[in-house]
């Protein structure tokens, strides 16, 4: 039910300050070593190939060097997400080195990286606050290229597409795959205007007849619609958005900025065109698959799709071993599940009848998950 990849939450440590991101308020505890042996011993029960170890920035955890040496034993393909340089600390890009070389061929790197190397040392240099932190790991990356590929290190990177960066996108994917790197990207993912008035006044009467609509039209094989409406009624006189737990955790991660996402067709499709035309050249490098590109800007319902087949969309596992659904939605019916108390029937049946995702799927919909996708995570050069 989990599909190839996990990725884990090991540390709270991070000095980017990302706009979007909220991961450094959770308040999550550093992965103790016993923790990550037991997620390696899970994923190889429940079929799963990959590991990636993926916010906050992991190379800051304290036993770095031992997660390392943990993650080459275990058999397992991993990832690391990577940063590389700190902007406070030039003694972290010295250490990084050190220790990813102690990665064996299991092991690979993945890079966010939203801008050129010319428009990530402009940005820096105007030093404005809302771009600081993508164009410093944007930076790091071009920087540590010639190092990367010294030492044969598997690479993929990650370009979000938003109203900022539209015009970088082909230009950063050409030149990765020119490097021989593997290049991702996925589609800006904002809090719905429509969710931000829920999360303010609750819900309207139009907005119930909205959801059973929903509902119908996207009802699950096991689960009928009065029973998944049970569950959103249940929720909502509870007044469930009124309590911390929805307010503060539900959408987590995502941009607050709608208009981030807020491109026409006549912005989307030469972009598209020109993306297709990269996957063409570098197929092995350019990593969504065409019927990805093609669908970009449109933002679908990936979730509902994967629970339809009864996958889990995109697991996310913290640094306690506790289960979320997704990188933006850590609710209290999905994390009351973690690693040692799974079942795969009863948490399949709790997360089909999870008011949480059943909102954001109608209110705040989006096409990305890692297991729907299917990106590979490292590519050899």
């Amino acid at each position: 039910m989990f599909g190839e990849t996990i990725q884990c939450y090991s540390t709270p440590a991070c000095n980017m300050k990302c706009v979007h991101c909220s991961s450094r308020l959770q308040g999550m505890k550093e992965m103790s070593m016993k923790t990550l042996q037991d997620i390696i011993n899970f994923c190889k029960m429940q079929g799963i190939l990959r590991i990636e170890l993926f916010a906050n920035n992991p190379q800051l955890h304290k036993e770095f060097d031992a997660q390392i040496d943990m993650l080459n034993d275990s058999g397992l393909d991993y990832a690391i997400l990577a940063v590389g340089a700190d902007p406070d600390d030039p003694k972290i890009l010295d250490d990084f080195k050190e220790s990813i070389l102690k990665m064996n061929d299991h092991g690979g790197l993945v890079f966010s990286v939203d801008y050129t190397k010319e428009i990530a040392e402009q940005l820096l240099k105007s030093n404005h606050k809302d771009t600081h932190s993508y164009a410093h790991k944007a930076l790091s990356f071009w920087n540590l290229i010639p190092f990367l590929k010294e030492h044969n290190f598997k690479v993929r990177t990650n370009s979000v597409i938003s109203k900022h960066t539209i015009k970088e996108i082909p230009e950063i994917i050409k030149r990765v795959a020119q490097e021989g790197f593997g290049a991702s990207f996925c589609f800006v993912q904002c809090e719905d205007t429509y969710m931000k008035r829920i999360k303010k006044v609750g819900f309207q009467y139009s907005d119930r007849i909205d959801f059973k609509t929903f509902l119908e039209r996207n009802q699950l094989p096991d689960f009928s619609v009065d029973r998944l409406s049970s569950a959103f009624d249940i929720f909502v006189r509870g007044k469930a958005w009124q309590r911390e737990d929805f307010q503060e955790s539900f959408n987590r991660f995502r941009g607050l900025d709608k208009s981030e996402g807020d491109l026409n067709a006549s912005e989307l499709n030469p972009l598209k065109d020109e993306l297709l035309d990269l996957k063409r050249q570098f197929p092995d490098n350019v990593l969504p698959d065409s019927e990805f590109i093609k669908d970009l800007g449109f933002r679908g319902n990936g979730c509902v799709d994967l629970l339809r087949i009864k996958k889990f969309p995109q697991l996310k596992i913290g640094s306690e071993g506790q289960f979320f659904f997704c990188c933006d939605m850590h609710d209290p019916v999905t994390r009351a599940w973690n690693i040692h108390n799974f079942n795969e029937k009863e948490m399949l049946d709790s997360i089909s009848l999870n008011p949480y995702i059943w909102l954001c799927a109608c209110f705040n919909p989006c096409a990305f998950s890692v297991n729907k996708v299917k990106y590979k995570t490292i590519v050899k050069i």
